[in-house]
């Protein structure tokens, strides 16, 4: 899947005004969707923590540069820019990363949307210096296998230009239990956590679940 993914951590100052945001992003997912065939993911999430109640996570997987500039042009984009600029829902600076897909390493089953429980994991590896490059080709190990796993609805790795030593994933399951009991534990993934622990130095996870949007496009 080649193209571009967009990944927002937005931390919003909670209650009215994380539903104020989320509102607004539900309704340009749904216009992503009916109206915008190059934009194949929209997943609006929330924390799969309940105590977590301010995070917002957006994931936006775009064709190409200018389906994204064609999007970020829509009438309900402009909507919440300037509700974002105006009413400063947020208490802290948003994350927002601009990743592009590493051939080869990403798949999605057409029935991903049609799960009505998934969990989903978005996850940032630094590695030393040099290792990352190194590390893919176990990762793609882990990719491949999961094509076969009942519930694993999607996989992909990621890079993000400028960063030569980071790595990104965002990963689709039917649910928790499942991503525990058999990915976590799988044979790919046990070989890569253990050749590549020397070369990594840090791994952020975020657990979130789908609040609005869709994971995958049927054409």
């Amino acid at each position: 899947m080649p193209g571009i993914l967009v990944a927002a951590e937005l931390p919003t100052k909670g209650g009215e005004f994380r539903e104020k945001v989320l509102n607004h992003l539900s309704g340009i997912s749904k216009y992503a969707r009916e109206h915008e065939p190059g934009v194949s993911k929209y997943m609006i999430c929330v924390p799969s923590d309940p105590t977590d109640a301010k995070t917002v996570w957006a994931f936006e997987a775009y064709a190409d540069q200018a389906t994204l500039d064609a999007h970020m042009a829509a009438p309900l984009v402009k909507d919440l820019v300037e509700y974002m600029t105006t009413q400063a829902p947020l208490e802290a600076a948003p994350t927002i990363r601009t990743l592009s897909w590493i051939d080869g390493m990403t798949f999605t089953k057409p029935e991903a949307d049609e799960q009505d429980h998934r969990h989903i994991v978005f996850a940032a590896v630094d590695f030393v210096p040099g290792k990352r490059d190194e590390a893919l080709d176990y990762w793609k190990g882990i990719v491949d296998s999961s094509k076969n796993e009942s519930g694993t609805f999607s996989y992909g790795l990621l890079k993000q230009e400028g960063e030569p030593d980071s790595l990104f994933s965002l990963e689709v399951y039917e649910s928790e239990k499942f991503l525990q009991d058999v990915h976590a534990s799988a044979a790919a993934m046990q070989e890569t956590i253990a050749k590549t622990t020397d070369s990594r130095k840090e791994m952020k996870l975020a657990h979130v679940k789908l609040h609005a949007g869709y994971v995958h496009k049927k054409p």
